[in-house]
């Protein structure tokens, strides 16, 4: 049962968020703020995964990607539960402006996606990319108590999240329109879903670019953004004009992982220049 859950939560996810976190910190020591700063993150973001999986099934047994079964539900709600209650008395430990963050705009907006937002085509896709940016917003409030250092990070988050998330929607298309889930591909199809996918990769990686030329005019920015974002994204947009079939799409979905994780090399790098 503990690897179910495990699976649940997605553990790459979970260790992004805490990338996140300590891509703001942006120092070897420890403290009692950063480490309720991280379990507050970590408990979220594995209950929004937990949450999401519970409002899916019927969804992803159709798209054959079933993770829970009956005989494990009271199991996944305990879990749930007891992440839930663990994230918000650590929120509660922080500072006011951090607790307005978590608890009543994190909080909300994790209950309200899937069985709501997540219906309405383009806002789904922006609610989940604008909760995963926030943890840098999160973490500099929590930490520091100001909003500064963390908006670019936001900013780059943001768009590198709803990247995936409209390849991710693609690939659902089939389960989502059965289960009636108005998402962006099911209203307006899935070629303008891959046309505007395309252009948030191009926008990101001119965008990039033009930050290169006019704030981080350095090799290691250079050679980070090329291999680990631009690369990436010039071959799944190449991949997606020549290959259009389902098995395609979880491709590029996987592809755009790692262009994350690589974005987040890159934060690190923009991080040490602000």
């Amino acid at each position: 049962m503990i690897h179910i859950i495990f699976n649940l939560i997605r553990p790459l996810n979970v260790f992004i968020g805490i990338c996140s976190v300590l891509i703001i910190f942006n120092s070897f020591s420890f403290n009692k703020t950063l480490f309720l700063t991280l379990i507050v993150v970590g408990c979220f973001i594995a209950s929004s995964n937990i949450i999401n999986d519970l409002f899916d099934q019927k969804t992803d047994k159709m798209n054959n990607r079933q993770k829970i079964y009956s005989d494990q539900i009271i199991y996944i709600y305990i879990s749930l539960i007891l992440l839930l209650i663990i994230g918000v008395l650590a929120s509660l430990q922080l500072n006011i402006n951090s607790q307005i963050i978590s608890l009543l705009i994190v909080l909300p907006l994790i209950f309200l996606y899937t069985p709501i937002l997540k219906g309405i085509p383009f806002l789904g896709n922006f609610i989940v990319s604008l909760l995963v940016a926030l943890v840098f917003v999160y973490a500099e409030v929590s930490i520091f108590e100001n909003i500064k250092i963390s908006i670019l990070p936001f900013f780059l988050s943001l768009f590198l999240m709803l990247i995936r998330e409209i390849i991710k929607d693609i690939e659902d298309i089939k389960g989502d329109t059965i289960s009636q889930i108005r998402t962006m591909p099911v209203l307006m199809g899935r070629k303008f879903s891959i046309k505007v996918s395309i252009f948030l990769m191009l926008s990101f990686n001119i965008l990039l670019i033009a930050l290169y030329f006019s704030h981080f005019s350095n090799y290691k920015y250079l050679l980070a953004i090329n291999l680990g974002v631009i690369l990436p994204n010039s071959y799944c947009i190449y991949y997606l004009f020549t290959n259009q079939i389902k098995s395609n799409f979880r491709y590029v979905q996987k592809i755009q992982k790692i262009t994350i994780i690589m974005g987040l090399i890159t934060l690190i790098i923009i991080r040490n220049n602000l």
